[in-house]
Order: structure tokens, then sequence, then C-alpha cells
């Protein structure tokens, strides 16, 4: 991922394309990086494994000072400070401004590597997704419920439970379907079902989401007739009209996934 975002903002710096190398160089770093990488960092760091930490710690610090390199046309600064108390400069002899830009690279194929973490990354952003939407706090763990013993998507959270249990808020795996309070989702084609506590009220939280999929359908009415409306459509301007489709396209969507959660309360 790193490669692929480093080969991009080279490209486009080439071509004078700031905006789109400092996209690229900002999406990296703030989502794939802090979101993701730092977050599957936390498990390891909290372990007593200390070759597993001192390889983390080491990774990490390898990351960063490639980081700091791409991000230096569009803050050098900031980046040469960061650069300086990290102690780069004593590390690689060097200022980071007279460093070597990274060279284009070929990205290897570690396929099965990259599939798995984005199989998690995936299972964790639908398991927020979901609390999201019913209210439930970021922070509060709940199990995990297969209906089959078999399965990908159970060998992967078995494989990596321990960054689950910490990153996705997850306390056990259960496969008996007798349980109450739980929410089902489908992820990478395979269905399971999230169990939470007795105190988390879904019988409300469903009657909530219901009402706001009330006023979703009447606000997709109210455009949908905007739309058919000839007068409107040839006196109102190309820019409203477009934001008006878009509208309803997002509503459209939102309605769908409301009504997903909604008939996955048991």
């Amino acid at each position: 991922e790193f490669i692929k975002t480093q080969n991009l903002v080279s490209k486009n710096i080439e071509i004078f394309r700031f905006d789109e190398a400092a996209k690229y160089a900002y999406q990296f770093v703030w989502h794939s990086y802090c979101d993701w990488y730092l977050e599957f960092l936390k498990p390891i760091l909290n372990s007593n494994n200390k070759s597993a930490i001192n390889e983390a710690k080491s990774f990490s610090s390898f990351m960063m000072a490639n980081i700091l390199k791409i991000l230096h046309p569009f803050i050098p600064f900031f980046s040469e400070s960061l650069w300086f108390k990290n102690q780069y400069k004593t590390l690689f002899k060097e200022y980071l401004i007279t460093s070597r830009w990274p060279d284009y690279k070929t990205q290897k194929k570690y396929n099965k590597n990259q599939i798995e973490i984005n199989n998690l990354i995936e299972l964790i952003s639908n398991i927020r997704s979901v609390k999201a939407e019913l209210k439930i706090a970021p922070k509060l763990s709940c199990d995990i419920q297969f209906s089959e013993k078999s399965g990908k998507l159970m060998k992967l959270i078995i494989k990596n439970s321990n960054l689950l249990k910490t990153v996705g808020r997850i306390n056990s795996i259960k496969y008996d379907n007798n349980n109450r309070n739980v929410v089902d989702m489908i992820v990478l084609n395979e269905k399971i079902s999230l169990i939470f506590d007795e105190e988390v009220d879904l019988t409300s939280q469903k009657e909530r989401i219901s009402q706001k999929i009330e006023t979703i359908k009447k606000q997709i009415e109210v455009l949908n007739n905007k739309l058919k409306n000839e007068n409107y459509i040839k006196k109102a301007p190309k820019e409203l009209i477009k934001n008006d489709k878009k509208m309803i396209n997002e509503l459209t969507i939102e309605d769908t996934k409301l009504r997903s959660i909604v008939s996955s309360i048991n």
C-alpha cells in the first residue's frame, strides 16, 4: 500500500498535479497508517512478546521515516521538525531536505497478507458501523456468533482473535443460536451475529431506526416529485438538479442500510 502511494505521489509531482499528490499522501497517512496500522500495532505493543514488540517498533519507525519523505514537499518545516525529533538525522546522518527522494518501486505481491488485512478492516468497519447506527458506545464489547463451524470468516476471526478483541471489541466466539439481543450482519458474503448484553435495548433502537426509515422515504418522495416536475427541470440550475439526484442516491443507500439493520435485529 505504501509503495503504491509513494509511486502515485512521485508520478503526480512530476506532472505538476500537486493537489493529487497531496491527496494520495493524505489518504495513506490518515486512513491507512493512523486509522488502521497504528491500531493493529496496539495488541503487539501491549503483549509480552519482546521479539514482536521490537520488530513492530523498528518497522513503524522505518515507515515513519518514509512517510516524512513523501510529506516533505507539502509540509517541509513540520516534517523536518519531526525528522529531527525522531533522531532520523542522527540515524541517517542527513537532514530530511537533503535525503534521497524514494525511487519508483515495483509493488511486491503480498496478495494473501493484503487480502487478510483488508478482510479484517472490512469486518471491524462493519462492526463499528452497526454500533454507530444502533447508538451503541464504540468501546462496548460484544460476542460473535456463527451459525456454522466452518467458513473463511471464522478462520480469519480465530487466527486474529487477539487483534479483534482489542481493536474490534470482541469478547468471545459462540456457535449456538439460542442467544438474545442479537444483530445479524453479512461480512465477506458470510453471515455472523453480534451478541450484546441485555442492558443494550435493541428493541427501542429498532423502533428509532424504523422512524428514521420513514423520514428518509418521505425525503426521497419529495425529491422524486421535484424531478418529475417539467417546469422545475427547465428552470432550475443544472447543478441543483445534479445535487437532487445525488441526494436521492445517498438517501437510497442509507435506506437500504437501515432496513438491513432493522431486519437483522433478533
